[in-house]
């Protein structure tokens, strides 16, 4: 399978592989949170989401074996 070129950056891999990746690092999270705080809806979705994009970014390159 091949590497998506932002996973080919060294930190960014060594983050992946330590379990420590995390979506929320790579955008203004702090931004889009207190924009969002009136809509709980919208917040719990964007949660939700980052959740679900860490899971499968570690499944995707630790499980199968890809780091």
């Amino acid at each position: 399978m091949e590497k998506h070129p932002l996973i080919e950056n060294s930190s960014l891999l060594t983050n992946i592989r330590d379990k420590e990746f995390d979506i929320r690092k790579y955008m203004k999270y702090d931004i889009i949170r207190q924009l969002l705080i009136q809509n709980p809806t919208e917040l719990a979705l964007l949660e939700i989401t980052c959740i679900m994009i860490n899971n499968n970014i570690i499944k995707k390159y630790i499980t199968e074996g890809n780091a």
